[in-house]
């Protein structure tokens, strides 16, 4: 993985582990930001979390 990033936010496609997914919401937890994604079949996924960087 390379140490480029992008700006997500709720409706932006991208592609993981060879599937097509969009961000469906942000849900807030205490150690940071978890993505739920949606796939082409409107399958939910909210196991992929996103780290917020240390300030």
């Amino acid at each position: 993985m390379s140490g480029a990033g992008t700006k997500l936010g709720v409706g932006t496609h991208f592609c993981l582990d060879g599937e097509t997914v969009e961000v469906a919401e942000f849900a807030s937890l205490a150690t940071g930001m978890e993505v739920i994604l949606k796939d082409g079949r409107d399958r939910l996924a909210r196991d992929v979390a996103a780290r917020t960087p240390d300030l």
